[in-house]
């Protein structure tokens, strides 16, 4: 597997993404992602079971992005890994650098984000505040789930609200 220095699988690309059962409609709204970066679908909220090509999807969202301008600053990472650094930057006393690191993004990626449930309160309010940053610099965000928006277990409301401002599109396993 091959990363790149923004933690992207390089093989992750629009071109071997299997379009089927559906899944059509995830890929060309990722490609309009691509083309209106903060402004027409955003958030970006991707959801299905796992194994159905969501990882793929975002990751080539932020390699296209990257191709196309080198200079964007991205940031993928995965909900549990936001959540320990959010923490982290709390213990320290250090939530206003945590918070400009994500403010000076162009585009956010959060993986797995139903994994927030397990999480402490004060993390998705850490969200709600980069994410409402990010959407008035229009700032691109994408989300990936395992379920639904309305299917989250112990979010907040207003956290989900937000989700819900963009697309959302459902991936299904491919047929074998």
């Amino acid at each position: 597997m091959q990363m790149n220095q923004h933690g992207f699988n390089e093989n992750y690309q629009f071109e071997n993404f299997t379009e089927k059962n559906g899944n059509e409609w995830a890929k060309v709204g990722a490609l309009a992602v691509v083309q209106n970066l903060g402004t027409l679908y955003n958030p970006f909220y991707l959801y299905g079971q796992p194994g159905a090509g969501k990882t793929h999807l975002i990751q080539s969202v932020g390699n296209q992005v990257l191709k196309e301008n080198p200079n964007t600053q991205v940031k993928y990472i995965s909900a549990k890994d936001f959540a320990d650094e959010c923490l982290e930057a709390s213990k320290i006393g250090d939530l206003e650098q945590f918070r400009k690191c994500y403010s000076n993004l162009d585009l956010l990626i959060l993986d797995d984000i139903q994994a927030l449930s397990e999480m402490a309160i004060s993390v998705q309010d850490e969200l709600i505040t980069i994410f409402d940053l990010l959407r008035r610099q229009q700032k691109q965000i994408i989300l990936s789930s395992s379920c639904e928006v309305d299917e989250l277990e112990n979010f907040n409301p207003k956290l989900t609200l937000r989700f819900k401002l963009g697309l959302i599109v459902s991936l299904s396993l491919i047929e074998k």
